[in-house]
């Protein structure tokens, strides 16, 4: 079973076993509602699984410092952490 490192706990969950689960059982830490996970420092949806040992981190929308949309031509529109952002779906997290 794949070790999943939240913080300092250490937990094992069955291979397979959806993130959504996973952030259910966290949730009552969060004032705000876990929108994402972050594994191995790679955004990820709630209904994908666990398929490995990893690092997860929850993103909230209060986690979300700032968010920049991408223009047409790729440029970020009002970001100036270019090369430290994450494109997601259209939206660069940062």
């Amino acid at each position: 079973m794949p070790e999943v490192r939240i913080g300092s706990e250490i937990k094992t969950y069955p291979q397979g076993t959806a993130y959504a689960e996973i952030a259910e059982e966290y949730q009552k830490n969060y004032e705000n509602d876990i929108l994402l996970v972050s594994v191995n420092g790679r955004l990820r949806e709630l209904h994908k699984t666990l398929q490995k040992d990893c690092q997860m981190e929850f993103i909230t929308a209060a986690g979300i410092s700032e968010k920049c949309r991408l223009s047409d031509d790729e440029s970020l529109s009002g970001c100036g952490r270019q090369g430290k952002c994450e494109k997601y779906h259209g939206l660069l997290f940062c």
